[in-house]
C-alpha cells in the first residue's frame, strides 16, 4: 500500500504569529522562512508519526479491493473522497462510499466493505484501486477545518520545538545538529512515532 500526499493546504495547524511569538521575533521579516520551517517540521512529522499534521488531499493505491478491514495511518481523516477502480474497460470508475463502512481511530482509519459488496473486475493487478481522502489538523485560522480536530498539544509542541530549532541553526547544517532533533526531541516524539 502507497499512500501519496496530492495537495498540501496553505493552512498551519498553529498560526504563524503563535510561532513567532514562541521564536521572539516581532518583524514580519523572517515570515516566509519561518512558514517553510514550519511546513517542514509537518512532513517530518508526519512520516514519524502518521498524523496529518499539515492538512491535504491523499492518494492510496491497492492491487486490488480490500477483501476486509484496511487501516491507513493517516489521522485525523476529514472526509473520504471517493474510492475508484481501474475497469476491465481500461477507465476509471467509482464505487458507492455507501458500501464502505469508516472507522476513525486517534492514529488511523479503517475502512472496510460491507458484506453485501462486490468487488467490480479491474483492468490490471498493479494499482488499480485509488483511495482518495483528505485528513489535517484544523487550521486555528479557520482556514481550513471546522473546529472539531485541533491539534494535539504534544504534536504542537514537537513541532513548535522542531521550527525552533531549526531557526535558531540556520548556519550550514553541521553533522551533530541533526542529532540534536532526536536528543532534544527523542523522548517526545517516542510517545506519537509510528514508523521506526
Amino acid at each position: 500500500m502507497e499512500i501519496i500526499k496530492t495537495q498540501v493546504s496553505e493552512a498551519l495547524p498553529i498560526p504563524l504569529e503563535d510561532l513567532k511569538l514562541d521564536l521572539r521575533v516581532d518583524s514580519s521579516d523572517e515570515d516566509d522562512t519561518i512558514s517553510r520551517m514550519a511546513r517542514a517540521a509537518g512532513a517530518f512529522l508526519e512520516i514519524r508519526t502518521g498524523w496529518s499534521v499539515i492538512p491535504g488531499t491523499y492518494q492510496v493505491l491497492l492491487c486490488e479491493f480490500p477483501c476486509g478491514p484496511l487501516e491507513i495511518y493517516r489521522s485525523p481523516l476529514r472526509d473520504l473522497e471517493s474510492i475508484e477502480y481501474l475497469s476491465a474497460a481500461d477507465t476509471w470508475d467509482t464505487v458507492d462510499l455507501a458500501d464502505f463502512q469508516i472507522s476513525r481511530r486517534r492514529k488511523s482509519f479503517v475502512i472496510a466493505p460491507l458484506s453485501t459488496f462486490v468487488a467490480p473486475t479491474l483492468f490490471t493487478d498493479l494499482d488499480s484501486v485509488r483511495i482518495t481522502f483528505t485528513a489535517g489538523f484544523d487550521a486555528e485560522d479557520s482556514s481550513f477545518g471546522d473546529g472539531t480536530q485541533p491539534i494535539d498539544d504534544g504534536v504542537r509542541t514537537l513541532m513548535t520545538m522542531l521550527v525552533a530549532h531549526w531557526y535558531q541553526n540556520r548556519e550550514l547544517f553541521l553533522a551533530d545538529k541533526g542529532a540534536q532533533i532526536e536528543e532534544k526531541a527523542g523522548s517526545m516524539l517516542g510517545a506519537y512515532r509510528t514508523f521506526w
